[in-house]
């Protein structure tokens, strides 16, 4: 459904060492955890974008930083392969791409004749000006938002009676959003245009009047 908005992840072979090799007075060694495992991850840099099950990450922060209080540490003086092989960053969204990729080879394809995507994003005017025609309204610098998860589930299970609809796949961000940043990706399959633009019409207005909660930030507050 959703996916956090911070992200760590290890290097792979990182992730064999610290499970084969690594000794046991490296402070962080017990403790980190990371979320996502990633083939050559000690050569990228903060910046960089990348895919990984399906969806989109962007690195934050290469690396992390060594505790000065680590055994490990005061022996050799010099960071351990984990603090080259750790970084952490967030999720940009899923890979449409690949979202339609998979529906194309779903059980349900065969009945499907379209599929629409919706992609919301956070924009810099604010609602009260875009819906209310408030020409004061200060721009939107960023959002709070949140998801309920069993709001979300229900309303997808009902947009699933609908006439014609075999295929349906959401994602939604949490947390702090920047303008820019993707709030939701909903995908629906059926088998006419009529049909299937009204279910994706019906999910993603019950989505945004029931299922989450959007915050506006205004000059960063």
């Amino acid at each position: 459904m959703a996916g956090r908005h911070q992200v760590s992840f290890i290097d792979a072979e990182v992730k064999k060492w610290l499970e084969d090799e690594a000794p046991e007075n490296g402070l962080c060694l017990s403790r980190f955890h990371a979320d996502i495992v990633v083939e050559g991850l000690s050569a990228m840099k903060a910046g960089q974008q990348f895919e990984a099950g399906g969806l989109r990450y962007e690195l934050t922060q290469a690396g992390k930083k060594c505790f000065e209080e680590c055994e490990l540490l005061k022996e050799s003086g010099k960071p351990c392969i984990l603090a080259g092989g750790a970084a952490f960053g967030k999720c940009l969204g899923p890979s449409a791409d690949k979202w339609l990729a998979e529906a194309k080879a779903h059980e349900s394809a065969p009945k499907i004749g379209m599929y629409l995507v919706h992609n919301g994003v956070v924009r810099e005017t604010a609602r009260a000006r875009v819906r209310e025609g408030a020409e004061t309204a200060e721009p939107v610098t960023a959002m709070e938002f949140s998801c309920d998860a069993a709001k979300l589930e229900e309303a997808v299970a009902d947009t699933y009676k609908m006439p014609g609809i075999y295929y349906i796949k959401t994602w939604l961000n949490e947390g702090r959003l920047n303008v820019g940043d993707d709030i939701m990706y909903v995908l629906i399959g059926g088998d006419i245009r009529p049909n299937v633009t009204a279910a994706l019409d019906y999910l993603v207005g019950r989505i945004k009047e029931q299922c989450v909660t959007e915050t506006e930030i205004f000059d960063g507050r």
